[in-house]
Protein backbone atom coordinates (compact mmCIF):
# COMPACT_ATOMS: atom_id res chain seq x y z
CA UNK A 1 0.00 0.00 0.00
CA UNK A 2 1.39 3.39 -0.97
CA UNK A 3 1.29 6.29 1.45
CA UNK A 4 -0.58 9.30 0.04
CA UNK A 5 0.06 12.95 0.89
CA UNK A 6 -2.85 15.30 0.13
CA UNK A 7 -2.23 18.91 -0.86
CA UNK A 8 -5.10 21.21 -1.84
CA UNK A 9 -5.81 24.91 -2.24
CA UNK A 10 -8.26 27.31 -3.85
CA UNK A 11 -7.26 30.80 -4.99
CA UNK A 12 -9.80 33.45 -5.89
CA UNK A 13 -9.42 34.74 -9.44
CA UNK A 14 -7.99 38.22 -9.79
CA UNK A 15 -11.05 39.30 -11.81
CA UNK A 16 -13.62 37.75 -9.44
CA UNK A 17 -15.43 39.31 -6.47
CA UNK A 18 -15.74 35.90 -4.81
CA UNK A 19 -14.26 32.45 -5.19
CA UNK A 20 -16.81 30.33 -7.08
CA UNK A 21 -14.79 27.11 -6.89
CA UNK A 22 -15.08 24.37 -4.30
CA UNK A 23 -12.93 21.54 -2.95
CA UNK A 24 -14.16 18.51 -1.01
CA UNK A 25 -12.02 15.69 0.44
CA UNK A 26 -13.64 12.76 2.24
CA UNK A 27 -11.27 10.42 4.06
CA UNK A 28 -13.04 7.37 5.44
CA UNK A 29 -9.85 5.63 6.49
CA UNK A 30 -10.26 2.63 4.22
CA UNK A 31 -11.07 4.76 1.16
CA UNK A 32 -10.55 8.31 -0.06
CA UNK A 33 -12.83 10.54 -2.18
CA UNK A 34 -11.84 13.84 -3.79
CA UNK A 35 -14.05 16.39 -5.55
CA UNK A 36 -13.41 19.76 -7.18
CA UNK A 37 -16.11 22.12 -8.44
CA UNK A 38 -16.08 25.20 -10.65
CA UNK A 39 -19.20 27.35 -10.46
CA UNK A 40 -20.17 28.54 -13.94
CA UNK A 41 -19.82 32.33 -13.88
CA UNK A 42 -22.48 33.02 -16.49
CA UNK A 43 -25.14 31.29 -14.36
CA UNK A 44 -27.01 32.85 -11.46
CA UNK A 45 -25.41 32.22 -8.04
CA UNK A 46 -22.71 29.76 -9.17
CA UNK A 47 -21.24 29.60 -5.68
CA UNK A 48 -24.64 28.35 -4.44
CA UNK A 49 -24.49 25.55 -7.00
CA UNK A 50 -21.16 24.46 -5.56
CA UNK A 51 -22.40 24.76 -1.98
CA UNK A 52 -25.60 22.81 -2.69
CA UNK A 53 -23.78 19.94 -4.41
CA UNK A 54 -21.05 19.78 -1.75
CA UNK A 55 -23.62 19.66 1.05
CA UNK A 56 -25.56 16.90 -0.71
CA UNK A 57 -22.45 14.80 -1.27
CA UNK A 58 -21.30 15.20 2.33
CA UNK A 59 -24.67 14.04 3.69
CA UNK A 60 -25.48 11.26 1.21
CA UNK A 61 -22.27 9.82 -0.27
CA UNK A 62 -22.43 6.67 1.86
CA UNK A 63 -25.56 5.60 -0.04
CA UNK A 64 -23.42 5.31 -3.16
CA UNK A 65 -19.83 4.77 -2.07
CA UNK A 66 -18.25 2.53 0.55
CA UNK A 67 -15.50 -0.07 0.76
CA UNK A 68 -17.43 -2.42 -1.57
CA UNK A 69 -19.48 -0.09 -3.79
CA UNK A 70 -18.03 2.78 -5.84
CA UNK A 71 -20.92 4.46 -7.65
CA UNK A 72 -19.72 8.00 -8.40
CA UNK A 73 -21.91 8.05 -11.49
CA UNK A 74 -25.22 7.85 -9.65
CA UNK A 75 -23.99 9.98 -6.76
CA UNK A 76 -23.37 12.85 -9.18
CA UNK A 77 -26.55 12.19 -11.17
CA UNK A 78 -28.47 12.45 -7.90
CA UNK A 79 -26.60 15.67 -7.09
CA UNK A 80 -27.72 17.04 -10.47
CA UNK A 81 -31.36 16.35 -9.61
CA UNK A 82 -30.99 17.86 -6.13
CA UNK A 83 -29.45 21.04 -7.56
CA UNK A 84 -32.15 21.38 -10.22
CA UNK A 85 -34.91 20.93 -7.64
CA UNK A 86 -33.34 23.32 -5.13
CA UNK A 87 -34.05 27.01 -4.62
CA UNK A 88 -30.97 27.70 -6.72
CA UNK A 89 -32.41 26.39 -9.99
CA UNK A 90 -30.31 27.77 -12.83
CA UNK A 91 -27.09 27.79 -10.80
CA UNK A 92 -24.45 25.68 -12.57
CA UNK A 93 -21.17 23.97 -11.71
CA UNK A 94 -18.68 21.57 -13.24
CA UNK A 95 -17.01 18.80 -11.27
CA UNK A 96 -14.24 16.24 -11.30
CA UNK A 97 -14.30 13.40 -8.77
CA UNK A 98 -11.97 10.54 -7.93
CA UNK A 99 -11.73 7.77 -5.37
CA UNK A 100 -9.74 4.68 -4.40
CA UNK A 101 -9.34 2.16 -1.61
CA UNK A 102 -6.41 2.87 0.72
CA UNK A 103 -5.28 -0.76 0.41
CA UNK A 104 -5.35 -0.59 -3.40
CA UNK A 105 -4.22 2.90 -4.42
CA UNK A 106 -3.28 1.77 -7.93
CA UNK A 107 -6.94 1.18 -8.89
CA UNK A 108 -8.83 4.46 -9.14
CA UNK A 109 -12.37 5.31 -10.19
CA UNK A 110 -13.29 8.75 -11.48
CA UNK A 111 -15.94 10.90 -13.14
CA UNK A 112 -16.23 14.44 -14.47
CA UNK A 113 -18.67 16.82 -16.11
CA UNK A 114 -17.77 20.11 -17.75
CA UNK A 115 -14.16 21.22 -18.01
CA UNK A 116 -12.73 20.36 -14.59
CA UNK A 117 -9.92 17.87 -15.13
CA UNK A 118 -7.90 15.01 -13.65
CA UNK A 119 -4.24 14.44 -14.52
CA UNK A 120 -1.87 11.61 -13.65
CA UNK A 121 1.74 12.41 -12.83
CA UNK A 122 4.39 9.93 -13.95
CA UNK A 123 8.16 10.10 -13.71
CA UNK A 124 8.37 11.36 -17.29
CA UNK A 125 5.04 13.07 -18.04
CA UNK A 126 1.77 14.61 -16.89
CA UNK A 127 -1.23 12.94 -18.55
CA UNK A 128 -4.84 14.19 -18.68
CA UNK A 129 -7.32 11.32 -18.24
CA UNK A 130 -10.65 13.19 -18.38
CA UNK A 131 -12.49 14.60 -21.39
CA UNK A 132 -13.74 18.18 -21.43
CA UNK A 133 -17.42 18.70 -22.20
CA UNK A 134 -16.99 21.84 -24.28
CA UNK A 135 -18.16 23.00 -27.70
CA UNK A 136 -14.72 22.28 -29.17
CA UNK A 137 -11.22 21.72 -27.70
CA UNK A 138 -10.09 24.88 -25.96
CA UNK A 139 -13.58 26.41 -25.95
CA UNK A 140 -14.98 27.93 -22.75
CA UNK A 141 -18.53 27.07 -23.82
CA UNK A 142 -19.71 24.06 -21.84
CA UNK A 143 -21.95 21.40 -23.36
CA UNK A 144 -22.58 19.66 -20.02
CA UNK A 145 -22.49 20.71 -16.37
CA UNK A 146 -24.47 20.17 -13.18
CA UNK A 147 -27.70 22.11 -12.74
CA UNK A 148 -29.10 22.29 -16.27
CA UNK A 149 -32.03 19.96 -15.61
CA UNK A 150 -31.50 18.46 -19.06
CA UNK A 151 -29.13 15.62 -18.19
CA UNK A 152 -29.95 11.93 -18.03
CA UNK A 153 -28.14 9.13 -16.23
CA UNK A 154 -26.37 8.34 -19.51
CA UNK A 155 -24.63 11.74 -19.39
CA UNK A 156 -22.77 10.66 -16.26
CA UNK A 157 -19.81 8.39 -16.93
CA UNK A 158 -17.59 6.59 -14.46
CA UNK A 159 -14.27 5.11 -15.46
CA UNK A 160 -11.78 2.82 -13.76
CA UNK A 161 -8.05 2.79 -14.25
CA UNK A 162 -5.12 0.81 -12.94
CA UNK A 163 -2.16 3.17 -12.73
CA UNK A 164 1.41 3.23 -11.44
CA UNK A 165 1.44 7.04 -11.40
CA UNK A 166 3.33 8.89 -8.66
CA UNK A 167 0.66 11.56 -8.28
CA UNK A 168 -2.91 12.52 -9.18
CA UNK A 169 -4.03 16.09 -9.81
CA UNK A 170 -7.64 17.35 -9.88
CA UNK A 171 -7.83 20.91 -11.18
CA UNK A 172 -10.29 23.59 -12.26
CA UNK A 173 -9.67 25.61 -15.41
CA UNK A 174 -8.20 28.57 -13.52
CA UNK A 175 -5.42 26.23 -12.42
CA UNK A 176 -4.77 24.15 -15.52
CA UNK A 177 -4.91 27.12 -17.92
CA UNK A 178 -1.67 28.22 -16.24
CA UNK A 179 -0.33 24.67 -15.97
CA UNK A 180 -0.81 24.05 -19.70
CA UNK A 181 1.26 27.15 -20.52
CA UNK A 182 4.02 26.27 -18.05
CA UNK A 183 4.05 22.48 -18.15
CA UNK A 184 7.80 22.04 -17.63
CA UNK A 185 7.79 24.25 -14.53
CA UNK A 186 4.73 22.56 -13.03
CA UNK A 187 6.09 19.11 -13.85
CA UNK A 188 9.28 19.91 -11.95
CA UNK A 189 7.39 21.35 -8.95
CA UNK A 190 4.87 18.48 -8.73
CA UNK A 191 7.77 16.04 -8.52
CA UNK A 192 9.20 17.91 -5.51
CA UNK A 193 10.00 15.33 -2.84
CA UNK A 194 9.47 17.64 0.12
CA UNK A 195 5.67 17.66 0.28
CA UNK A 196 5.64 20.32 3.01
CA UNK A 197 6.93 22.83 0.44
CA UNK A 198 4.57 21.86 -2.36
CA UNK A 199 1.58 24.00 -1.44
CA UNK A 200 3.73 27.13 -1.18
CA UNK A 201 5.54 26.35 -4.43
CA UNK A 202 2.29 25.78 -6.31
CA UNK A 203 0.77 28.96 -4.89
CA UNK A 204 3.83 30.91 -6.03
CA UNK A 205 3.25 29.64 -9.58
CA UNK A 206 -0.41 30.70 -9.55
CA UNK A 207 -0.42 33.92 -7.55
CA UNK A 208 -1.36 36.94 -9.63
CA UNK A 209 -1.70 34.91 -12.84
CA UNK A 210 -5.04 33.23 -12.14
CA UNK A 211 -7.65 35.54 -13.64
CA UNK A 212 -10.16 32.77 -12.94
CA UNK A 213 -10.53 30.92 -9.62
CA UNK A 214 -7.83 28.24 -9.40
CA UNK A 215 -8.47 25.14 -7.29
CA UNK A 216 -6.72 21.80 -7.06
CA UNK A 217 -6.24 18.63 -5.08
CA UNK A 218 -2.89 16.91 -5.51
CA UNK A 219 -2.42 13.36 -4.25
CA UNK A 220 1.26 12.47 -4.14
CA UNK A 221 2.61 9.02 -3.36
CA UNK A 222 5.58 8.84 -1.01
Amino acid sequence: MKKINIISDSLQGTTHRENQDGVLIIDEGDYLLCFIFDGVSRSVNPSKAVETVKNYIQSEYRLFINAETHDLRNLMYSAEKILWESEWRGALTTYAALGFLREDTCNIFFSNLGDSRIYLLYEDRLQKITRDHTLYPGSNILTKCLGTGRLSEDDFLQEKLNTDSIGILLATDGFYSILENEQDTFFHVLREENCSNLKRMIRDLLQGKNYDDASYIFLKTV
